[in-house]
């Protein structure tokens, strides 16, 4: 029961993180968008939006990426609170016979 809440635990831990990270990824995007439309057409701002807009499609990846890596978190999670659940009621039941 110990290594399954421990098991439980540390995938909490790593979803709460690829969380947190999803969403400075994400105010970033926003931010990164409005300094996009403040900038104007000349050759050196063209550049700038060039930059920003490839720095907008790695973070997408990434957003990607850890977004997939969330969903399997999240049905490992799953798993495993089904898992400590049977073992809980399992052991339960054991205490409540003897």
């Amino acid at each position: 029961v110990m290594d399954a809440r421990q098991q439980l635990a540390a995938a909490e831990t790593r979803l709460a993180s690829l969380t947190s990270q999803v969403t400075v990824i994400t105010g970033d995007q926003q931010r990164v968008r409005e300094n996009i439309k403040a900038l104007g057409n000349s050759r050196e701002q063209r550049s700038l939006i060039e930059r920003y807009t490839k720095d907008l499609n790695a973070q997408e990846d990434q957003l990607e990426q850890l977004r997939a890596e969330a969903a399997k978190v999240t049905e490992q999670r799953n798993v495993l609170r089904t898992t400590l659940s049977d073992l809980i009621q399992k052991l339960s039941f054991e205490i409540a016979v003897k």
